[in-house]
């Protein structure tokens, strides 16, 4: 059995719980603060469950806004508590099941399910790569041209 070296981790302990701190004193200070990301956070929920719907809308009729939300809420958290990255395939199976048990057609909630995965994180992620076509080129054509004459 081999013996690996320990790398000791403490310094970025520290700086995470002086970060830690500072966040909390600021959002103590100014609790305002919080209510950018909650607006942001919401309305990205709630964009991802009107996406949902039109994907159920485009192959069939969609559910109830009950249905819809329940089925969401309970994948999303799947995915998010499952050790696959990205919670791939666990989040679908989940929505899939879910949506099934509350009376959506198996083959209805199953194509909803991956379309819903392509059309809000696949073709956004495939958009945003031409906005990084020069980060992924490198880091020396990012450099601002000098003039030197």
């Amino acid at each position: 059995m081999k013996n690996y070296p320990r790398r000791s981790v403490e310094r970025q302990l520290k700086d995470l719980d002086s970060t830690l701190r500072r966040g909390e004193a600021a959002v103590r200070h100014q609790p305002t603060i919080l209510v950018s990301p909650l607006v942001l956070v919401v309305a990205d929920w709630a964009s991802a469950v009107a996406v949902l719907g039109l994907c159920f809308g485009a192959l069939g009729d969609p559910p109830e806004l009950g249905v819809l939300v329940t089925g969401f809420s309970i994948g999303i958290v799947t995915g998010l508590l499952s050790m696959v990255p990205g919670g791939l395939g666990v989040q679908e199976g989940s929505m899939v099941a879910v949506y099934t048990l509350l009376g959506v057609p198996f083959e209805q909630a199953a194509l909803t399910a991956i379309l819903f995965r392509v059309v809000y994180y696949f073709i956004p992620f495939l958009v945003s790569l031409g906005f990084y076509r020069r980060l992924l080129r490198g880091e020396s054509e990012l450099a601002p041209e000098s003039d030197a004459r």
